[in-house]
């Protein structure tokens, strides 16, 4: 983890500047004044300072200003904050300033994220993470680490998100910043985001768990929009607990500070989840789509949260059958996604634009007389041709390795079944022979030892050969299957011994694609394991437990018998089952103690 950074006092006054300069706007989500210095906001004004000023830190300021303006969930959707860092990306080449670069990606990860380009703000994010690596700011590292989550978190792809979230809240200072800037993410929104990732699992114990912490977090940092925002999911998890009571509390209380603290875009979703809260009750649940409404049309609310509230407002409305109300808002959200569609576009256009401009740059020094929009066709044309020939290659290679797999699988399971049919029957039609040559022989001829030794081998044979077809099966190849055939082996043993066997099997050791390699040293180890505890411990109970734990399988036969004798650790069974383990790259380990406990420990 670093550190805040020591600088000498020049660099510290200039990083001090322009960060003050930078995150101006960026607090006023967290200032009791927010709305009087949006209520100023001069466009004109900020962009003739930038146009005439010649102080770098003076144009750096003002064109924050438009960019904060018109990016984030309370800006308005277009375009302009994406050229405006254009324009502040060419002012900064000159200086190389690698906190600016740090805060244009904060701003164009956010105009990604609320574009719902959720991709684009993961790599936005992890230019953001690179540069404050590269600064050697732990704040600057844990808020990139959020924002890359944020991103993930819109894409479910929830193990992802935590480990992200993990690492934001390990770098993020336990410690107040001597650098004199603004926070970028708060701690209570790290915590906050971190119960939402478990909301969306329904893994809703933790997910109360974490945000009763962010809630209390809030509250103590005063953060104006970490209140609001800790209600609105507290509330959401009590509707998945059907505790209508405790989510309207807490929808009140988002929908109280939200308002007061000038978040209308939280108070317009805790409005939506009201209706739902109040579906059976008409009237109520009528006046909070008005309310919504009502604030949609008042106030300048980021598309991205309007969705959300016109999908709840359909869904009540459609319980109600109200066709008018119905095709009213799926009017609205029409609206929204053509004209966000029609931005998202424009703005992948303008960012693919802007790359090839910045390439041209580059090659006008090196080649001279070149037609630039010959060139930049000619190069989408490539890049165009390049992608399509490297999709269909992507699409022959997982088509031929499908295929491959698929007769994979076809010859296992015409190799099991001929086993089955063909050799198993063979066997069989040969213990039959000796049984019946038995029959026939005196019984005290010389003749049934050999007779009788067929017989046992045949036997033998015979079950080796049922395990060997089990094994190959394609439908075999998990861990729970392994688990059922040795209960299905061991539980008539030990009937007739009249031992208990108990299986303790942990849920998450659901282990899927295992070799046939694998799973029979693991098979062969559990089914000697088993066999030894039966012949030789004079036990009551025998537990076959197993777990996942550290990139870990682990897996124990225990009984409560006499224990293993030294004789019996030196003999063929106890031997194969180490090479076995060794084939496994495992660890086996017998110990005696109240019984003997057979450990082992494979590498996942």
């Amino acid at each position: 983890m670093y550190p805040t950074k020591k600088k000498s006092s020049y660099n510290v006054i200039m990083h001090q500047a322009i960060f003050l300069c930078l995150s101006f706007l960026i607090i006023t989500n967290g200032n009791p004044h927010a709305q009087t210095l949006a209520s100023k906001f001069d466009d004109k004004a900020l962009k003739q300072i930038f146009y005439t000023s010649t102080n770098f830190n003076v144009r750096i300021n003002a064109a924050s200003q438009i960019i904060n303006h018109f990016s984030g969930e309370g800006g308005e959707y277009d375009d302009t904050a994406q050229r405006w860092i254009y324009r502040v990306t060419a002012l900064n080449q000159t200086k190389k300033n690698d906190t600016v670069n740090y805060y244009l990606q904060i701003w164009q990860t956010e105009i990604f994220y609320y574009s719902g380009l959720y991709q684009f703000g993961i790599n936005s994010a992890d230019k953001q993470i690179a540069i404050a690596h590269k600064i050697k700011d732990s704040f600057l590292l844990g808020s990139a680490y959020f924002f890359k989550a944020i991103n993930l978190l819109e894409l479910n792809n929830f193990y992802l998100t935590k480990i992200n979230l993990d690492k934001a809240l390990a770098y993020y200072p336990r410690h107040k910043p001597s650098i004199a800037y603004k926070k970028l993410a708060y701690h209570n929104q790290l915590i906050n985001v971190y119960a939402e990732n478990f909301f969306e699992q329904k893994m809703y114990d933790s997910a109360l768990y974490y945000n009763n912490l962010a809630l209390q977090e809030a509250y103590t940092e005063q953060s104006l929009r970490g209140i609001p925002a800790a209600h609105l999911v507290q509330a959401k998890i009590f509707m998945g607990l059907k505790e209508k009571d405790s989510a309207n509390y807490h929808l009140n209380k988002t929908i109280e500070y939200g308002l007061k603290n000038a978040h209308t875009d939280l108070t317009l979703l805790a409005y939506g989840k009201r209706m739902i809260l109040y579906q059976s009750q008409k009237a109520i649940a009528m006046q909070y789509l008005d309310s919504g409404l009502a604030l949609i049309k008042a106030e300048i609310i980021n598309n991205s949260f309007k969705v959300i509230f016109y999908k709840d407002a359909i869904q009540v409305c459609n319980s109600y059958a109200d066709i008018k109300s119905v095709q009213a808002l799926q009017s609205n959200l029409l609206d929204i996604n053509e004209h966000d569609s029609k931005i998202g576009n424009e703005l992948v256009q303008s960012i693919t634009s802007q790359f090839v401009n910045n390439e041209n740059k580059l090659l006008k020094f090196q080649v001279a007389d070149i037609e630039k929009q010959k060139r930049l066709r000619t190069l989408q044309l490539l890049i165009t041709l390049l992608l399509s020939l490297s999709m269909l290659m992507i699409f022959l290679f997982i088509n031929r390795r499908n295929k491959a797999k698929f007769k994979l699988l076809q010859q296992k399971s015409l190799i099991a079944r001929e086993l089955h049919d063909d050799v198993g029957a063979s066997i069989s039609s040969i213990g039959m022979y000796a049984a019946a040559a038995t029959q026939k022989l005196p019984t005290n001829t010389n003749a049934l030892m050999p007779l009788n030794s067929i017989s046992e081998t045949v036997i033998e044979v015979g079950n080796n050969l049922k395990d060997i077809v089990w094994l190959i099966l394609p439908e075999n190849e998990n861990f729970e299957r392994l688990i059922d055939r040795i209960r299905q082996y061991a539980e008539p043993l030990c009937v007739e011994q009249s031992i208990t066997f108990n299986l303790d099997i942990h849920p998450h050791a659901k282990l899927n694609g295992l070799s046939i390699t694998n799973k029979k040293n693991i098979y062969l180890i559990i089914k000697e394991a088993v066999n030894n505890a039966l012949k030789y411990s004079k036990a009551n109970n025998i537990t076959l437990k197993s777990s996942v734990n550290h990139k870990k399988l682990y897996i124990s036969i225990v009984d409560d018998g006499i224990g293993i004798h030294e004789k019996l650790t030196k003999g063929n069974g106890i031997k194969n089952m180490h090479a076995r383990a060794q084939a496994l790259k495992a660890t086996l380990s017998i110990s005696n103690k109240n019984g003997t406990n057979i450990e082992l420990q494979i590498p996942l």
